[in-house]
């Protein structure tokens, strides 16, 4: 134990002659510039010219002008010892008559892992210029984008596809117009609907009607898309000034295609009334059936409204809906507690894939329902019959862990078999955890021994409950999620140990420190000196310890 303190100490001892020093730390700026009514990022840099890693554990970037902004974006935060790390800054420049340059600065904090711990006075703040560029009043229209992406489609089909606008601008942009050319006579494209503006740095959404005729083979056509507008300052951006986006749009003969493919007109979507009282929330489950002989992927659920008495948003729904069968679109309704009683529209629509790749978009901008805010009934609650929970629904088998390890997320896998003849949910809900996905339709004969759902959760513990529902049961299951902690040892020996430590010992470890104290005060003055005085103070003092230990030794042999 006495050598184990000695080295430990040597080593402390060797590692003061290389602290590490604020000085040690270099900032790196330079001169940037960039045209106005733009944003642009510049990339600076911090040396850690120590033997020691350091953490950045704050950046300050000023900002001196009206006629820009400037932030920070990112920075690293650890920087290993004798490497360089980045300060990203994002400097957002505004319209100026003429080029204007004005003095910014950026500076930083931290501390290396010794400890030491260095302010921004000591580190020292670095100087740049920022010049914003007079344009001419017209170059602000390039940051207006058009995004779009490929298409495959049926051939003698009609698709809906939504792309986007992209506004790079500090100042909102209104959408005049948008064009669409294509290369072929086999597709007819129209524009359906488009956002009326685009918010500053922001993007907005707009759909396309591709409508395909009869092809003998696959064919391809290219698809160009451009938009028009003007700034809300009054800035008009035509065509051509705008930046415009192109796609690849493939049309699939029917007898060219993979077997058994499904088509956009086998799915359907089906909706019905929701009735709501004032500040109150409803929950409804909408189909979506699948008549094709393929499976298909739901990649994408939008619910939502355009009124100023309830909110309608999506509440889960089935990822994958089989061959010839009906999956759960979930939708929630909360009306506010000021909201006028009558009826209004909502709207819902579906983006996905089937199995062989074919990619729909169902109901264009949205198929509507109707939401009516009712009066609250004050009639005596009664007892429904049907469905009650009850530990056991007959044919229907749910097999959960009761407790499971999770480190913030992870995979719980259970058992499930429907032997009934109707199709059953599984909903998951919790405190301090979600589930992927959070609602599972399982239909009538399905079986799986290892079915996974993946979970997250940034708590200790947490508990998720799996509410099942078929036509006449409903029960409920629970599975409790834990953090592994480090167990305590439970070595008796080492605990009687720690518990006789004689006086002795505890008297060697007061004078070692003693030693420790005064070998560093001698060599804070002189280094070499220091050390002389450490080696011999320490072969003095084990000489004594040897000499004390003798007799003990002896009468223990006894």
């Amino acid at each position: 134990m006495k050598l184990h303190l000695i080295l430990g100490f040597l080593l402390v001892v060797a590692s003061v002659g290389y602290a590490a020093s604020c000085s040690s730390i270099d900032l790196e700026a330079f001169d940037v510039s960039l045209d106005e009514s733009s944003t642009d990022y510049f990339y600076f840099d911090v040396e850690n010219n120590s033997n020691d890693d350091f953490r950045v554990t704050g950046v300050m970037v000023g900002d001196t002008s009206s006629k820009f902004d400037v932030s920070v974006s990112r920075y690293d935060e650890f920087i290993d010892e004798d490497e360089v790390g980045e300060i990203k800054v994002k400097v957002r420049a505004f319209s100026v008559s003429s080029d204007y340059t004005k003095q910014s600065y950026v500076k930083i904090k931290g501390r290396f892992d010794s400890g030491k711990i260095c302010s921004y006075s000591s580190i020292g703040t670095e100087y740049f210029d920022i010049t914003v560029e007079n344009g001419g009043g017209n170059q602000s229209c390039s940051q207006i984008e058009v995004e779009t992406e490929n298409v495959t489609m049926d051939e003698d089909d009609v698709v809906y596809e939504d792309f986007r606008i992209i506004n790079d601008e500090d100042t909102r942009f209104y959408i005049d117009g948008i064009t669409v050319s294509e290369s072929s006579s086999y597709v007819d494209i129209d524009v359906d609907d488009f956002d009326s503006y685009v918010n500053a740095d922001d993007e907005a959404d707009f759909t396309l009607r591709i409508e395909s005729e009869n092809v003998g083979s696959d064919k391809t056509v290219t698809v160009t898309v451009k938009v028009r507008g003007h700034f809300s300052g009054g800035r008009s951006c035509s065509t051509s000034q705008t930046d415009s986006d192109s796609f690849t749009l493939r049309i699939e003969n029917e007898d060219s295609g993979f077997g058994g493919a499904g088509y956009c007109s086998d799915l359907d979507i089906g909706v019905s009334k929701i009735e709501i009282a004032r500040g109150e929330t409803a929950e409804k489950n909408f189909t979506l059936e699948n008549n094709a002989n393929e499976r298909f992927y739901v990649d994408y659920v939008n619910v939502y409204d355009k009124s100023g008495e309830f909110r309608a948003e999506s509440n889960g729904y089935d990822k994958r809906i089989y061959a010839n069968s009906v999956g759960l679109l979930g939708v929630k309704v909360k009306a506010y507690s000021n909201a006028e009683w009558g009826k209004e529209k909502a709207y819902i629509s579906v983006r996905g894939h089937f199995q062989g790749g074919r990619t729909c978009r169902l109901e264009g901008s949205g198929k509507s329902f109707y939401v009516e805010v009712v009066e609250a009934e004050e009639d005596e609650f009664e007892m429904p019959e049907l469905p009650v929970y009850s530990d056991f629904c007959r044919g229907l088998i749910l097999t959960v862990p009761s407790q499971k390890n999770l480190q913030e997320n992870g995979i719980v896998s259970f058992r499930i078999e429907n032997n009934t003849p109707y199709r059953a949910t599984v909903r998951f809900s919790g405190t301090g955890i979600d589930a992927d996905p959070s609602l599972l339709s399982i239909p009538s004969g399905f079986k799986s021994d290892n079915y996974t759902v993946r979970v997250f959760s940034s708590k200790d513990s947490a508990t998720l409950n799996y509410e099942i529902e078929t036509f006449n049961c409903m029960t409920k299951k629970t599975t409790r999620f834990y953090s592994e902690a480090v167990a305590e040892s439970d070595d008796s020996d080492e605990r009687e140990d720690d518990e006789d430590l004689g006086e002795s010992e505890e008297q060697d470890e007061e004078n070692l420190q003693a030693v420790a104290g005064t070998a560093l005060a001698v060599l804070g003055n002189n280094a070499v000196l220091g050390l002389l005085v450490i080696a011999v103070i320490l072969l003095v003092y084990s000489i004594v310890l040897a000499r004390r230990q003798g007799p003990v030794a002896v009468q223990h042999r006894k």
